[in-house]
């Protein structure tokens, strides 16, 4: 009995799986402090910046959720990572460091996202997706937490 409970966590000690849904949602957590904060501090330029954005994104879907919800959460997340992880950040590291390959690769994730919160916590999802990429050497990891991050967007967007 002991050698069962004993490889048991060690089997969940080494599942990649397990650490990085658990880091996403510590990540998810954070990135919902921060929004509360800046809305708290900052509250009519959030709203300004929130309406402003929602009326891009309509006028872009003309309230075509399907479409909507198939870009946002399936290919927005697999070309980004692709691009942004696969093949910006493994050049970066052909030339940079592993740190500045991040930073430079997460500038540049947060950039392609246009708004200013929005760029502001691309940043860092861009830090935590090259960190994952390097931790578990695989995109799909990136793409599912990425995914995941959308969905919540997607739900807060339309309610």
């Amino acid at each position: 009995m002991n050698i069962i409970k004993n490889k048991f966590f060690i089997n969940i000690i080494k599942n990649k799986f397990l650490h990085v849904i658990l880091l996403t949602f510590l990540i998810l957590y954070i990135e919902n402090i921060i929004l509360f904060l800046i809305k708290k501090k900052y509250n009519n330029f959030y709203k300004n910046h929130i309406l402003f954005f929602n009326k891009k994104i309509k006028k872009i879907y003309k309230k075509n959720n399907i479409i909507f919800f198939i870009n946002i959460i399936i290919i927005a997340p697999i070309w980004e990572e692709l691009f942004f992880r696969l093949i910006l950040f493994k050049i970066l590291l052909l030339f940079f460091s592993i740190k500045l390959s991040i930073i430079i690769s997460s500038i540049l994730f947060s950039i392609f996202h246009f708004y200013i919160i929005q760029s502001i916590l691309s940043f860092f999802f861009g830090i935590f997706f090259s960190l994952i990429f390097l931790y578990t050497k695989s995109i799909y990891y990136c793409i599912f937490i990425h995914s995941l991050n959308n969905l919540i967007f997607y739900f807060n967007f339309l309610y």
